[in-house]
Formats: structure tokens, sequence, C-alpha cells
């Protein structure tokens, strides 16, 4: 009797437990492909940081580098001073060439981390150099 019923609960839950299975490595990879479109946009836009593009990818970091552990907090962080950056307008006012420069640093260091999250072996000095140069 218990061969039985053992059976039916596998027969049945075998099923189920292989969807659940499917369904959660179907998110990661989802949410893995979304990282790295993020990722492929900062490095193609980086040259037009005011792009529509560059613009949208900056807004999804927050929502896809979401963990609260590792290096996606790293990124968070970074991504948030890059916001504080921003909006700090009386600096940008005072020196706006090291204002670029230091916002430069910052976005620099943002697509590293993103990089290194997503086990690119990208370099400090190719994400630095797509940057527009002598601006100001």
């Amino acid at each position: 009797m218990l061969y039985k019923a053992l059976t039916l609960i596998a027969i049945v839950a075998g099923p189920v437990v292989a969807i659940l299975v499917n369904r959660y490595l179907q998110r990661r990879k989802d949410r893995k492909e979304q990282k790295k479109r993020i990722f492929k946009q900062l490095m193609k836009d980086r040259k037009f940081v005011l792009s529509s593009g560059y613009e949208e990818a900056m807004s999804l970091i927050c929502v896809e580098f979401d963990a609260c552990r590792g290096i996606e907090v790293d990124i968070r962080d970074c991504y948030q001073m890059c916001l504080n950056h921003v909006k700090n307008t009386h600096y940008r006012n005072r020196d706006e060439a090291a204002w670029y420069n230091e916002m430069i640093k910052r976005l620099t260091s943002l697509i590293c981390l993103i990089a290194k999250s997503l086990e690119y072996n990208v370099g400090r000095a190719e994400v630095e150099g797509g940057f527009p140069q002598g601006l100001y």
C-alpha cells in the first residue's frame, strides 16, 4: 500500500517539480540576459551619455541589480553616487570640467562593476577610452 502511494506521489510530483525548476532556471537566464543588455547598452552609448538608450540602461540598473549582497550592492551604491553627482549643480556650476571628469570616473567604475558581475574581462582603460575626451 505504501509503495503504491509513493509511486502515485512520484508520478504527480515529478512533472510539477520539473516545471518549477524549469521556470526558476528560465527566470535566472532572463535576468542575466537583461543585465547583459544593460551592460552592452552602456558600453555602446558611452560616447553619447545623453542618448535615450543610455538613459534607459541607467534607469534599469536599480531594477535589475537588486540583490542584497555581493557585487550588486556595490553596483547600486556606485549608481547612487552617479545620481548624487548629477544632482550636485553647485559643484557643476563652479567647475564644469572637473565635474565632467569626476562623472566619467564614476560612470567608468559603474560599468566596470557591472562587467565584473557578469564575469566579463573588461579593463578600466577600455571603458574610459569610449567616453568623449576634452569636452571642456
